[in-house]
C-alpha cells in the first residue's frame, strides 16, 4: 500500500522486525510508552489484527491522539470477558449465565448447575479454558483461570452445547459490514482448541442473516465502531443462537488474514489499514471459493502428509509444519502445524471421521485398513468367518457373504457410509458396483463392475470400442475349446473368467495340453464359459492408474517379475519401467482411456495389463481396482506418498493430490515364495539399506505350499533405490536367492 510501517512487539520471538520501516521493542501493553512514540513519529493511523491484548492499546492511542478508532472503554468492554457478559446482557442479547470471581475472593454459584465452563476474564487462544463436570474439580479450574489472567479475574459461566461458528466483521464509522461465518471444528472438553476452520459456514441462509443482525446489536451495545470484529457463536440443537465472545480485533489462526480473502476476494488486511487511516470503506464481499485451514497436534496426525505432499494438491495454498512433537491440546500455541487451502468445489475433507466401507479383510486389504484408521477414518470391513488379519485393524467387522449384495446394501445405508473400496481382488467388484449404485456413491456401477469383472465380457467390450487385444473365443466345453485353439492357432491361453491373480490361466502349446488344462479350471470357476486367447509373444508389463470424473489421473507404468509354470505369474514389479521405448507411455494411455470408455468405469483404482507387441501396446486385461502383489505399495514408494490413502480419498469423492511422473523415484516390490511344500522351520528377514519394508506370513510350524498361483505367496519385499540399476543389482544378486523361510519337508 506504499505506507511507512511502524511496529511495536517484545523483540524475542518478532519474526516480522525485519519487514516493518521501523520497530520498536516495546511490549504491547505499554500503552503510555507506544503513545509517546506515536506522537513522535507522527502516525496517521494505528491498529492491530489478531491480539486481544494489543486492542485496548491501539484504542487508547487512537481516541488520545484523534485518529480513527474504537474508544478505549468500547476495547476494554471487548477484552475484559465480564464487562462484556455485563454489556451483551444488558442489551438482551443471549449469552451464558455467568459469575466473576477473583483471587482472593469466594465464588457465589447463583443457580448455575454443572456443567460449567471457567476461563480467564481476558485471555483468548483457549488459555486457561476448563469444563468442570463435578464440584470438586470447580475450585481447581478457577485457580488456573485466575492465574492465567492478567486481572487474576475468572469467569465461571453456563456450558452451551453446540455447533461453534464465529463471524467476521468490520466497522466504518459505526457501520458494521458483513464479511463471513466460520465454522470451526474443535476438541472436546476439557480445553476446546480449535482443529479447523472453513468457510463459508454452511448453515441456512436465514440463519446466517439472523446471526449477523445478532452480531450488529452485539457490537452497539459493547460500542465497537470501528475495525475489524470476530465474534463467536454457540448454536444449540434447539435453534439458540449463544453469544461466546466477541473481540474488538480478526479473528487468529489466519481466518481475518487469509480465509476471508480466500473465500470472498475481499482484502479485510487492506480494509482493516484503511480503516484506521480514517478512509470510508464499503465492502462488497462475494462467495468466490471454499477456504479453510487444518491444525496438525497429538489429536489430528492425519494432517501430517497433506502438509508433507502439500505441492501435490492443488487447493492447498499454504502449509508448514512447526514442530516435529505432535503434542495433544491444551490450547491453540501446543500446534505444531497447518495447512491452508482454497477450493471451488466445496470444502477441502480429510479423511477424519469418514466412514469407509471395506469389502474382504485378507492380506491385500489389511494395509487399506490401517491407512483408514490412520487417517482416523471408521473403517467397516465385510468378511467372512475366520482369523483373518484386516478384522483386527477394523473399526467395526461385519460376518457376511461379501457376495450378498443386499446384506451389504443394507448395512451400508444403516452405516451412513461414505464410500465403498476394495483392492486386489476382482470378484468382489459387482458387490461394490451395487451398493455404489444404490447409494450414489463415487465408484464404478454395477454394470461397469460386471463387465470389469468378466473376462469374456470385457473382451467382448474392447473388440467394440476398438482397444487394441488379443483375439479370443468363447467356449463352454473341452471340445469347443480345442476348436477354438485351432482356429486362432497354438500356443493359446485358457482363461476362467470371474479370476483374478492369475487364478485359473494356463498357457497351452497343444491340444493334449488344453484339455488337461480344461480338466483343471473348471473346479476354480462359477461360470460356465471360459475363454480361449491368442498367446501374444512380447515383453508383458503393467501399469496403475486411476481414473476420477473420467478424466485419468496417472498412468504408472511398470515392468513385472514373472514366476513361469504353468502359466506367467507376477511374483514382483518394478517402476518406472519401459522408458527405453519412444512413445510407449502415450500409446499405453490412450489404450486404457478406450478401455475405460469400453468398461465405462470411472472413480476408481485401475489395475492393467499390458503387452509390447512389434512396437505397439496390447491389452490383455485390465481390472477395476489396484493390483495385487504389493503393486499399492510399489506406488507409494514410487511417489513418496501413501496410495491407500489416495484410494480412501477416492472412494469418498475427496479431491486427490497429483502424481507426476517427473517425481518417480526407482523402486520394486517382490513377494518371495517356495519351490516345494513343507512346515516353515525358520523365518529371516534381509536388512540392507535398500529394502524399506518387509514381512515374511507365515510363523514357524505353519504349512506352505509350492508356488502355483497368487495365494501361494509368502511374504513381500519393498525396495528402494537411487538407481533402477542398483536397486536391479540389489535385487539379483541378494534379494531373489534370499532364504525367507527354511522347511522341512511334509510327510
Amino acid at each position: 500500500m506504499g505506507l511507512y510501517t511502524i511496529c511495536f512487539a517484545w523483540e524475542q520471538g518478532a519474526v516480522c522486525k525485519d519487514l516493518c520501516d521501523l520497530f520498536y521493542p516495546v511490549s504491547i501493553t505499554e500503552k503510555e510508552e507506544i503513545l509517546a512514540l506515536c506522537r513522535k513519529e507522527h502516525i496517521d493511523g494505528i491498529c492491530t489484527i489478531a491480539s486481544d491484548v494489543a486492542a485496548p492499546t491501539v484504542a487508547y492511542v487512537a481516541q488520545a491522539m484523534g485518529l480513527a478508532g474504537n474508544s478505549y472503554e468500547a476495547a476494554l468492554r471487548a477484552h475484559d470477558k465480564h464487562a462484556m457478559r455485563d454489556a451483551l446482557s444488558a442489551a438482551g442479547v443471549d449469552c451464558p449465565g455467568y459469575e466473576v470471581t477473583v483471587k482472593g475472593e469466594g465464588l457465589t454459584v447463583n443457580g448455575l448447575t454443572l456443567p460449567l465452563i471457567v476461563k480467564p476474564t481476558d485471555r483468548s487462544g483457549s488459555l486457561g479454558v476448563t469444563k468442570v463436570e463435578r464440584w470438586e474439580d470447580l475450585q481447581p479450574a478457577i485457580d488456573k483461570a485466575q492465574e492465567t489472567s492478567m486481572a487474576h479475574e475468572a469467569l465461571v459461566e453456563e456450558f452451551i452445547e453446540g455447533r461453534e461458528i464465529s463471524v467476521e466483521m468490520i466497522s466504518c464509522q459505526g457501520v458494521h459490514y458483513a464479511l463471513q461465518i466460520t465454522d470451526k471444528t474443535t476438541t472436546d472438553a476439557p480445553h476446546f482448541v480449535e482443529l479447523a476452520h472453513h468457510q463459508p459456514s454452511d448453515l441456512p441462509c436465514e440463519t446466517q442473516a439472523r446471526i449477523f443482525e445478532i452480531t450488529k446489536r452485539a457490537l452497539d451495545a459493547l460500542g465497537l465502531t470501528s475495525g475489524a470484529s470476530h465474534s463467536e457463536y454457540k448454536i444449540t440443537l434447539n435453534g439458540r443462537i449463544v453469544v461466546m465472545e466477541i473481540g474488538g480485533r480478526m479473528g487468529g489462526d489466519f481466518i481475518g488474514s487469509d480465509l476471508v480473502q480466500l473465500s470472498t476476494g475481499y482484502d479485510f488486511l487492506k480494509g482493516v489499514i484503511e480503516v484506521a487511516l480514517g478512509e470510508t470503506i464499503h465492502p462488497q464481499p462475494r462467495q468466490i471459493a471454499h477456504a479453510g485451514v487444518y491444525f496438525l497436534s497429538g489429536e489430528t496426525p492425519e494432517v501430517l502428509p497433506y502438509i508433507a505432499h502439500a505441492k501435490e494438491y492443488k487447493e492447498i495454498v499454504a502449509a508448514e509444519q512447526t514442530d516435529s512433537e505432535l503434542r495433544p491440546l491444551t490450547c491453540s500455541a501446543d500446534r505444531s502445524g497447518y495447512f491452508l487451502y482454497q477450493s471451488e468445489h466445496g470444502r477441502f475433507e480429510t479423511l477424519r471421521g469418514k466412514t469407509v466401507m471395506v469389502l474382504g479383510g485378507g492380506r491385500y486389504q489389511l494395509p487399506l485398513i490401517r491407512a483408514g484408521r490412520e487417517a482416523d477414518c471408521r473403517v467397516l470391513v465385510m468378511g467372512w468367518p475366520g482369523d483373518f488379519p484386516g478384522y483386527h485393524y477394523a473399526s467395526r467387522w461385519y460376518n457376511v457373504d461379501i457376495m450378498d449384495a443386499e446384506t451389504v446394501i443394507r448395512v451400508a445405508r444403516e452405516e451412513h457410509i461414505d464410500g465403498i473400496v476394495g483392492c486386489g481382488s476382482d470378484f468382489i467388484l459387482p458387490t461394490i458396483g451395487k451398493v455404489v449404485d444404490a447409494l450414489g456413491l463415487p465408484g464404478p456401477g454395477y454394470q461397469s463392475s460386471v463387465v470389469a469383472s468378466d473376462k469374456l465380457l470385457m473382451k467382448e467390450a474392447f473388440a467394440r470400442q476398438g482397444v487394441r487385444t488379443a483375439a479370443y473365443r468363447e467356449v463352454r466345453d473341452e471340445d469347443g475349446a480345442a476348436i477354438a485353439a485351432k482356429e486362432i492357432g497354438y500356443p493359446v491361453v485358457l482363461k476362467i473368467v470371474d479370476g483374478s491373480g492369475s487364478k485359473g490361466v494356463v498357457i497351452c502349446q497343444d491340444e493334449k495340453a488344453l484339455r488337461k488344462a480344461f480338466g483343471d479350471v473348471q473346479g476354480l470357476t462359477h461360470h460356465p464359459y471360459f475363454v480361449i486367447e491368442e498367446y501374444i509373444n512380447g515383453e508383458e508389463f503393467g501399469a496403475q492408474a486411476y481414473v476420477s470424473n473420467g478424466e485419468l489421473q496417472f498412468v504408472m507404468l511398470h515392468g513385472d517379475i514373472v514366476y513361469h509354470g504353468e502359466s506367467g505369474v507376477p511374483v514382483g514389479h518394478y517402476a518406472p519401467a519401459m522408458t527405453e521405448y519412444e512413445g510407449l507411455q502415450n500409446d499405453a494411455e490412450e489404450q486404457l482411456r478406450r478401455c475405460i470408455k469400453a468398461l465405462n468405469i470411472d472413480n476408481c483404482a485401475i489395475n492393467a495389463d499390458f503387452i509390447l507387441h512389434e512396437g505397439q501396446v496390447y491389452v490383455l486385461e485390465i481390472g477395476a481396482r489396484a493390483g495385487a502383489t504389493c503393486l499399492p505399495e510399489l506406488v507409494s514408494e514410487c511417489y513418496g506418498m501413501n496410495y491407500y490413502d489416495y484410494l480412501l480419498r477416492g472412494a469418498c469423492g475427496l479431491s486427490l493430490p497429483s502424481m507426476r511422473r517427473e517425481t518417480l523415484h526407482p523402486a520394486l516390490v517382490f513377494t518371495p515364495y517356495v519351490t516345494r511344500s513343507g512346515i516353515v522351520k525358520a523365518c529371516h528377514v534381509p536388512s540392507m539399506p535398500e529394502v524399506t519394508d518387509c514381512c515374511v506370513y507365515p510363523e514357524v510350524g505353519e504349512e506352505v505350499h509350492a508356488f502355483r498361483t497368487a495365494y501361494d505367496r509368502i511374504g513381500h519385499v519393498v525396495m528402494r533405490a537411487e538407481t533402477m540399476e542398483g536397486l536391479k543389482r540389489v535385487f539379483d544378486e541378494q534379494i531373489a536367492s534370499f532364504p525367507f523361510v527354511e522347511i522341512q519337508k511334509n510327510e
